[in-house]
Order: C-alpha cells, then sequence, then structure tokens
C-alpha cells in the first residue's frame, strides 16, 4: 500500500473552502428551516387560539429545526470538500 503525503497549503485551502462554504449554506438552510417551522407553529396558534404559546414552541423548535437542517448540508460541503482536496493531491503528485 502506497502513502501519500498531503501538501500542508493544499489541506489549509480545502479546510477554509469547507468552512466558509458549511458556514454559509448551513446558515440558509438552518434560517430556512426555522422560517418554516416558525410559520407553521405560529399559523397552528392563530388557528387554536392560543398565542400564548407560539413564543415558548418556537423557542424551542426553531432553533433545533435549524440545526438539524444544517447537519446534512455541513456533511454535503465536507464530502465534497474532501473529494476536491484528494482528486488535486493526486493530480500534483
Amino acid at each position: 500500500m502506497t502513502e501519500r503525503k498531503l501538501n500542508r497549503q493544499l489541506v489549509l485551502k480545502w479546510w477554509l473552502i469547507f468552512f466558509f462554504m458549511s458556514a454559509i449554506a448551513s446558515f440558509i438552510a438552518g434560517g430556512l428551516a426555522g422560517f418554516v417551522v416558525g410559520f407553521g407553529v405560529g399559523l397552528f396558534g392563530a388557528l387554536t387560539r392560543h398565542p400564548e404559546m407560539i413564543r415558548a414552541i418556537t423557542q424551542v423548535a426553531c432553533p433545533i429545526a435549524g440545526i438539524l437542517a444544517s447537519i446534512p448540508v455541513s456533511y454535503l460541503c465536507f464530502s465534497f470538500c474532501v473529494g476536491k482536496l484528494f482528486k488535486e493531491n493526486s493530480a500534483g503528485d
């Protein structure tokens, strides 16, 4: 089995790309998921005429929905960047 060394500059470059791409994409996905859940909870609260429940539920449900939506986005960004890193490293050898 042959062992290849990874170039530190190449790793740093793709780590920074992953960091910024994941941060922006997760921010958008989490915001959209939180918005959709907040809208649904607000609509449910308005229809059931229990507006006092809206704030308590949205303070819990919206952040959870945002985090759950950002996890697969972060994974997709990570797999994309690692694949590009390995492809660029093997092309450089």
